[in-house]
């Protein structure tokens, strides 16, 4: 069974409408907490795409960061999304989500330094990683 934790990473479906079988690698940014205070655990999750030339550049990953890279990928602080525990753990437990190896914790560093750098991360999205650190 999936147990969401810092530094896990998922492979999950992302449909568009150009591209219905799209997949995006994302990664647990907190330990689950209440969202709001006294209800279900979520956590904070960023995504990742390839680099392309108007990305944010604050957090750029390569293979050498995650055996998934495959290309010059991007931190897309501005896909962050919030997501409960259940959820997470239902859908690996499906088969609707792919678990992947974690990240480093030098990398993960960076990404969540990143977070707080990008100026594609919204604020409700820095505010539940910092409450999340206390």
């Amino acid at each position: 069974m999936f147990i969401p934790t810092v530094r896990a990473s998922l492979l999950i479906p992302t449909p568009s409408a150009s591209n219905p079988n799209s997949e995006h690698l994302f990664v647990i940014l907190t330990k689950p907490c209440p969202c709001p205070p006294g209800t279900q655990k979520c956590v904070l999750l960023v995504s990742f795409s390839t680099v392309h030339p108007r990305c944010d550049r604050t957090c750029i990953m390569n293979s050498e960061d995650h055996p998934f890279f495959t290309r010059e990928s991007f931190a897309a602080y501005y896909k962050t999304i919030i997501k409960t525990t259940e959820f997470l753990s239902n859908g690996v437990h499906d088969g609707k989500f792919i678990e992947k190896d974690p990240f480093r914790e030098e990398v993960f560093d960076r990404i969540c330094s990143g977070l707080l750098a990008s100026p594609d991360a919204l604020p409700k999205h820095i505010a539940f990683y910092l409450n999340a650190q206390q």
